[in-house]
């Protein structure tokens, strides 16, 4: 019977690979939008804000769709105002 043991390596590589892809990506767009929090573009982040939730609300009434991640993923893009609407 053969190891699975190449077959774990293998796909917990591949994972990695997605995650760090998925990091650099982030960090690309964060570059190019360059968005800062100030008074000038407040409606803009507040628009995003409200998208964000109403997005939040939708993926999280579908099944199988992983609510908990979203949730927190929007609490660390946002912070801590975001954690009453979600």
């Amino acid at each position: 019977m053969k190891s699975k043991m190449p077959r774990i390596i293998m796909v917990i590589a591949v994972f990695i690979v997605i995650a760090y892809l998925a990091n650099q990506a982030g960090d690309w767009i964060r570059d190019r939008l360059k968005m800062e929090i100030t008074p000038k573009n407040k409606s803009i982040i507040f628009g995003a804000t409200v998208f964000a939730v109403v997005l939040y609300a939708l993926l999280i009434s579908l099944p199988f769709v992983p609510g908990v991640e979203v949730g927190l993923g929007l609490m660390v893009t946002f912070g801590i105002p975001m954690a009453i609407p979600v």
